[in-house]
């Protein structure tokens, strides 16, 4: 069964055993952009959002991600979801949550997921896959392609 989880005094969220939330408060802070990684099928529009990403550094705070050209996106309340490795997932080219960085509990990934809508559509990311339980963060760019994002180190 599911339990509640408090991460900021007002703010409860429900959740699927074993998966954390992935509230602002756990979320909030810069983001540096890993490398772009993909699995079974994508395209050259993902690669090339990727790539205009990689390195730099992306903000969550006040309930909004900021990406590197001050783009901002509202992020929607986290959705637990659990992931498989089929179909409907990678197409017919097969592939892995884990190739992504996703961490299996079974056959099944228990992630949370958090759409985007960003005040510029073309090009701006989709949603951000959060897998609180062992720190993993991706954030779909579109196209089959994501890129991880790292926790900046506190200066």
């Amino acid at each position: 069964m599911g339990r509640f989880n408090t991460i900021l005094p007002a703010a409860l969220c429900w959740c699927i055993a074993n998966i954390g939330c992935a509230q602002e408060a756990t979320l909030a802070g810069n983001w540096v952009v890993g490398g772009a990684v993909s699995t079974g099928i994508s395209s050259d529009v993902g690669w090339d959002a990727a790539g205009r990403l990689e390195g730099k550094t992306i903000v969550v705070a006040d309930g909004k991600l900021t990406l590197p050209d001050q783009t901002e996106c509202a992020m929607d309340r986290p959705v637990a979801e659990v992931r498989h490795d089929d179909m409907w997932s990678f197409g017919s080219a097969g592939g892995s949550w884990a190739d992504l960085g996703l961490v299996p509990t079974g056959i099944d990934y228990p992630v949370e997921v958090l759409a985007l809508v960003c005040a510029r559509d073309a090009d701006a990311p989709i949603e951000l896959i959060v897998q609180s339980s062992d720190g993993v963060v991706l954030l779909d760019v579109g196209d089959g392609v994501y890129v991880p994002l790292h926790l900046a180190p506190s200066t």
